[in-house]
């Protein structure tokens, strides 16, 4: 577990890929910026 009972809540994710590294953050990209804090 990653830091159970920080303030502000942080989440973290693992990401595991096998293309080109820019693909991978392509792939990434628009999950992110839907998450993203305002």
């Amino acid at each position: 577990q990653h830091m159970t009972h920080e303030e502000p809540r942080i989440m973290f994710f693992h990401y595991w890929g096998r293309d080109p590294s820019k693909s991978l953050a392509e792939n990434v990209k628009t999950p992110l910026a839907l998450t993203a804090a305002k």
